[in-house]
């Protein structure tokens, strides 16, 4: 739910559903909330509230993303996304910050340029889902797949910058294997219907992924970037990359993604190592129980040999135990 908004007009709050909160004060709904979450188990993660908690939410007023959208050749307006105001206080440790120290605001200015129109939209979207379904999972990625194009990548790379910044990380961390699953084109074939092809990425993917790169971790990496390195290096290994491709790596404007291509490639090395030791002791495995086995058998056969030359009538033939499988044919074998 949008409203666009000129500089001089007001909003509207839309009332939501009524709980024990909505005749408290601001301050003393989001005081509520916070004792709550914190009491809880795992309550800074929406994901963890229960539904009629997740309900209770609601109470009160709504509150509202103001995000600044400029469209070519026309001036920046500032949009309004609704969404419940309790809801995006336990949802994000940014916008708590800002409830909490401003208790009768009703605004959230994300006018931040990293903040996207379309992303505050599916966020403020999410927040809403988010008090009304049994279970709630991390927000969706339609636009992620195999066949999407710059603009889709780039779409859903804003969304992740944003929730990254309200610092609602956890609900979009599954980015990374969604991105990795996309590397990969189906290619069924009579043969092999799961096989799969690599997909060769443009170096225009590579630079918007690293130009959407403004929370990295402590140690100055990116899951995204770490994906898409392991996955040219093995791109690399079977000769898949082109000119292009070496250029780009060699722009020191793209060091981050060199260098996390050396990473990868020590990762990959030893990934080979230990599936090469895993197929050499398999083997050494299977030739000592061949041999073992045969071993086995053969000492049976001369024991019973040796029995029976000495003359001892009663001594039956062991039974050698690969061809023992259960007890039928256990008591078989002491019938005859």
């Amino acid at each position: 739910m949008s409203k666009w908004l000129t500089t001089s007009g007001t909003r509207k709050h839309i009332k939501l559903e009524n709980s024990y909160r909505s005749k408290d004060a601001p301050e003393v709904q989001i005081a509520k909330v916070l004792e709550e979450q914190k009491s809880m188990n795992g309550g800074d993660n929406l994901k963890n509230w229960s539904l009629s908690a997740r309900k209770a939410l609601a109470g009160g007023k709504s509150a509202a993303f103001l995000v600044s959208i400029a469209k070519k050749k026309q001036e920046a307006k500032i949009w309004s996304y609704e969404a419940p105001k309790l809801a995006m206080v336990v949802a994000s440790p940014v916008i708590r910050d800002h409830f909490v120290q401003n208790p009768e605001s009703t605004e959230f200015h994300a006018l931040n340029p990293y903040f996207k129109g379309k992303a505050i939209e599916a966020i403020a979207h999410w927040l809403r889902v988010a008090i009304t379904v049994p279970l709630l999972q991390n927000i969706h990625l339609p636009k992620i797949s195999p066949t999407m194009s710059n603009a889709d990548l780039k779409d859903s790379l804003d969304l992740r910058v944003a929730m990254q910044l309200l610092g609602m990380g956890q609900y979009i961390d599954h980015f990374a294997s969604k991105y990795n699953a996309t590397l990969e084109l189906p290619e069924a074939s009579a043969a092999n219907q799961d096989a799969a092809a690599l997909r060769v990425p443009l170096t225009d993917e590579a630079r918007t992924i690293l130009d959407h790169v403004v929370v990295p971790s402590q140690d100055g990496r990116d899951e995204v970037v770490d994906v898409l390195a392991y996955h040219l290096v093995v791109l690399k290994k079977k000769n898949m990359l082109g000119a292009e491709w070496t250029a780009f790596l060699g722009d020191f404007s793209n060091l981050m993604l060199s260098h996390a291509m050396k990473l990868a490639e020590a990762r990959f090395i030893e990934k080979i190592k230990k599936e090469r030791k895993e197929r050499e002791k398999s083997k050494k495995d299977g030739r000592r129980m061949e041999t073992g086995t045969d071993t086995e058998e053969k000492k049976i056969t001369a024991s019973d040999a040796l029995k029976i030359k000495k003359g001892d009538k009663e001594a039956k033939p062991t039974l050698p135990k690969k061809k023992t499988t259960n007890l039928f044919d256990l008591l078989s074998e002491e019938e005859e």
